[in-house]
């Protein structure tokens, strides 16, 4: 999985703030080749945003229809690993973090000569 962060401000060298998802790309690789590809686009009326809140808490919300949805979670960011843990369900999700451009390596089962890989592109929301 990649999520890449990415701000239009040229001092953001935070990841505290609120991040609007801008893309998703899935893509089925087999033997590594790509063999099939999809990419959908949000808007402000149907998205995702991360909030990172403070230095070690933050919100998931979606917005469908109308509808909200959040989760809360804590994270912990340690030079380039950026690491979240969903406070109901303890899930831990570990990525890299280069710039505020995280990258999340899928575990590939050995044998598996085929899998899915998917992107998520984020952009600061400025308010």
């Amino acid at each position: 999985i990649t999520c890449a962060f990415s701000s239009c401000a040229k001092d953001v060298d935070s990841i505290i703030g609120k991040w609007q998802l801008q893309t998703v790309k899935v893509q089925l690789i087999k033997d590594g080749q790509v063999i099939e590809s999809d990419e959908e686009h949000f808007t402000a009326d149907a998205t995702m945003y991360w909030h990172f809140m403070d230095e070690s808490s933050g919100k998931y919300i979606e917005y469908y229809d109308g509808i909200e949805e959040a989760m809360e979670f804590t994270y912990t960011l340690n030079k380039n690993v950026l690491v979240i843990t969903d406070i109901i369900t303890g899930h831990v999700a570990t990525l890299t973090n280069t710039k505020l451009s995280v990258v999340c390596i899928p575990t590939i089962p050995e044998g598996d000569d085929m899998y899915y890989e998917t992107s998520y592109n984020f952009v600061k929301v400025i308010e």
